[in-house]
């Protein structure tokens, strides 16, 4: 059994405007149908093409780490458009899940000089120790929820010793 965990997006914020370039795309192809255009159908047929191409990337390219239990080996993977490469690793002598949580705040700075508002998230942090004091894997993410249910998973399957910090 393989433990699966999308971290962040390939192109970071930017991945939430997918909706928009598939909407556009969606509606560059169907304009023709619906409305009279000056443009030739070859032209509006490569923007609408090119708008779902730019959404579906930003939708389906992401980072990731996934554990593989049973043969103790883990990877940072890389997935694009579906299919998921990087190198995997052997897994070192694991001893213990720490579960953190950490509250960010940042503020808005549009114009470089002034903030305008601030704004604030937590972060919460799966961290699996072996020997070494820094840990050997780390995984992050914002939900509480999934948090706490993958770091039981992780020192369950591994047989680790369980710590929460909050």
């Amino acid at each position: 059994m393989i433990f699966s965990h999308r971290s962040t997006y390939f192109f970071g914020n930017a991945a939430n405007l997918w909706h928009i370039f598939i909407f556009a795309g969606v509606f560059a192809l169907t304009a023709p149908y619906l409305i009279t255009l000056e443009v030739s159908m070859t032209r509006t047929v490569i923007v609408g093409c090119i708008a779902l191409i730019i959404g579906l990337a930003l939708r389906f390219n992401y980072y990731g780490v996934q554990i593989d239990y049973e043969n103790a080996k883990y990877r940072d993977f890389t997935c694009t458009f579906g299919l998921r490469t990087g190198s995997w690793k052997k897994l070192p002598n694991l001893k213990k899940v720490i579960l953190t949580k950490q509250n960010v705040s940042s503020w808005n700075t549009p114009n470089g000089i002034s903030p305008t508002f601030k704004t604030g998230h937590t972060i919460y942090t799966i961290a699996l120790f072996g020997d070494e004091p820094q840990p050997a894997l780390i995984i992050q993410t914002e939900n509480e929820k999934e948090a706490k249910e993958n770091a039981g998973l992780l020192a369950d399957k591994l047989q680790l010793v369980m710590e929460y910090l909050a």
